[in-house]
């Protein structure tokens, strides 16, 4: 061993001496050309730069955030950010190196910590946090690791569906053998070509410093999504939002989903629904604010009841049609499947009519408005009894029910009246409401403005009108009234609606009311599913434990009649 040890080191002394002998002359030869000291400062000079280089790429970047958000259908509430706040805090540990994933026993460390900090944020009351979530779920949450690994398996590494798990193991011992046989091939040619050798080997060298701090940064990156990943499970875990039976779930309605159904006596079409739970629009506002008439106006039928005094009493719900959500405004353009015509008001009727027959049937995404139909969920209105202007607090207790089941809010308010006390009291109470409720996500608000044929000058009503860029009086005094509206109750600009329903003059229900019901209601699509969800979860509790109890006894009978066989 000792002799083969010398061997190697003769082996590189010899090796070493063309190199030693180019130094040597290379420095008498720049001593005596007065270039010595230059020839070091620029040695110097290159060295500090390329080292300064190799640490700037060594250094770890951080990606930001935004780049691992991993949707959930069921949105994010204020605990959730809190939960994500606390797993972006330990990758970025692990990003940077704090905290080392370089074993298994760090990385099962590493695992807990995390389930700890997620359980932490949902059941901080309790001892033993990380325990608490059903097995079942547990059990999900491993299937949906396992092919989130066989995805990436299966796609990403090169010849997995090829390579046998043989092949794995004994890559390392290829990969070995080549590091030598390189080795070997390096050594002999130095004395062939020295020159060429030394540049090669002072290329690599950069090369594989540059390499290695690479490769150092993607792993990093790479561990922190890993964590992150896992984070976002947890988050879904014990939250409570990992179903184990997809299927029954994709089959269950909510008692306050069928309840709205059979408001509207159309539980035989919910039933024939893929996706049975409805969105609930809750449409409040002070008395005579136009309510009733805005819902008649958005159904496109005289349903709701509209009177000179305040008509509506109760909760009552009224289905959206579905080609209501499809077509077009008060303009006389149609907008059907990306054709856009001008017509007049004899042609318009027709191709209305018409259209509605086509879309009725064809329309299926509810991104392209085709909420609805047969394979979406159905659109609901919820007419509620106005309140003062005094009774914003009062009449948000009494609809506080309603609006916990509610997917968006509808806020009816009309030019005829300038007084916004009550409204903004009742928006003030429901802020309030959901950030002491932080496990809950508030439903969205719109705003429509009804009444604006009321504004001044009276006389002129020639629609359509254009409050985004006011030219005539009417515009000017519609988009003055409609971004008081806005600063009043403290609502996005984008977020209120113009709009006129009275049945000889509507306008701006396709064109500017129904587009905003529709964009709130693909923004509420999380909260619906976590209506659904949560219904679910509390309705078949007790019956899954019934079910439970009673197929125990025949597997208790069938466990002792295989014990008698044996």
């Amino acid at each position: 061993m000792k002799r083969l040890r010398w061997l190697w080191i003769l082996i590189f002394a010899v090796s070493a001496i063309p190199y030693l002998l180019l130094l040597l002359f290379g420095g008498i030869w720049l001593w005596e050309h007065g270039c010595l000291w230059q020839y070091f400062a620029g040695l110097i000079v290159l060295t500090a730069t390329a080292w300064a280089a190799i640490r700037y790429l060594a250094r770890p970047s951080l990606a930001s955030p935004k780049a691992f958000a991993f949707p959930s259908p069921y949105g994010s509430s204020p605990l959730d950010e809190r939960a994500r706040q606390a797993v972006e805090r330990i990758a970025r540990q692990v990003e940077t190196g704090e905290t080392p994933l370089d074993s298994a026993e760090t990385a099962k460390a590493l695992l807990l910590n995390l389930l700890e900090a997620v359980a932490a944020v949902y059941h901080a009351d309790s001892r033993q946090a990380v325990l608490q979530v059903p097995l079942p779920d547990v059990l999900k949450l491993v299937e949906l690791v396992t092919a989130d690994l066989r995805n990436i398996v299966s796609q990403k590494v090169p010849g997995s569906h090829v390579l046998t798990v043989a092949d794995w193991i004994r890559i390392p011992q290829w990969w070995q053998t080549s590091q030598w046989g390189w080795f070997l091939y390096r050594l002999v040619t130095i004395p062939l070509a020295p020159g060429t050798a030394l540049l090669r080997e002072l290329r690599f060298f950069l090369l594989g410093r540059v390499t290695q701090s690479s490769l150092q940064t993607t792993n990093l990156l790479l561990k922190g999504y890993a964590v992150r990943r896992l984070g976002h499970y947890a988050i879904e875990l014990y939250s409570g939002r990992i179903v184990a039976e997809e299927r029954e779930l994709s089959q269950f309605t909510s008692i306050v989903g069928r309840k709205t159904a059979d408001q509207a006596d159309s539980l035989r079409q919910m039933y024939l629904s893929t996706c049975r739970e409805p969105y609930r629009v809750l449409v409040v506002g002070q008395t005579k604010a136009g309510k009733s008439s805005c819902i008649n106006a958005l159904i496109g039928s005289p349903q709701a009841s509209v009177d000179s005094v305040a008509a509506t009493e109760g909760i009552h719900a009224y289905r959206v049609p579905s080609q209501r959500l499809r077509m077009t405004d008060e303009t006389g353009e149609i907008k059907h499947t990306g054709e856009t015509k001008r017509i007049n008001e004899t042609e318009r009727t027709e191709e209305i009519e018409r259209i509605d027959e086509t879309v009725e049937t064809t329309a299926t995404d509810p991104l392209d408005g085709g909420l609805g139909t047969e394979n979406q969920p159905e659109v609901y209105l919820l007419d509620t009894p106005g309140y003062g202007d005094d009774a914003g607090e009062s009449a948000f207790q009494r609809l506080l029910s309603e609006l916990n089941d509610c997917d968006v809010l509808l806020l009816v308010c009309t030019a005829r009246h300038a007084s916004r006390k009550a409204d903004r009291e009742f928006l003030a109470a429901m802020l309030r409401h959901f950030a002491q409720n932080p496990q809950e996500v508030a439903p969205g608000v719109i705003v429509a403005g009804t009444g604006i044929d009321q504004l001044r000058p009276l006389a002129e009503w020639d629609p359509p009108y254009d409050p985004d860029n006011p030219v005539r009086p009417k515009e000017k005094a519609i988009a003055a009234f409609l971004q008081a509206l806005a600063e009043d109750l403290q609502i996005p600009r984008n977020r209120v609606c113009g709009v006129c329903t009275a049945r000889d003059r509507q306008w701006n229900i396709r064109g500017g009311l129904l587009p905003l019901l529709q964009q709130a209601l693909r923004e509420a699509d999380p909260r619906r599913r976590r209506r659904h969800l949560h219904g679910y979860r509390n309705t078949t509790r007790l019956g899954k434990l019934f079910k439970q109890i009673g197929h125990a006894p025949a597997q208790l009978l069938d466990w002792f009649w295989r014990q008698d066989d044996k």
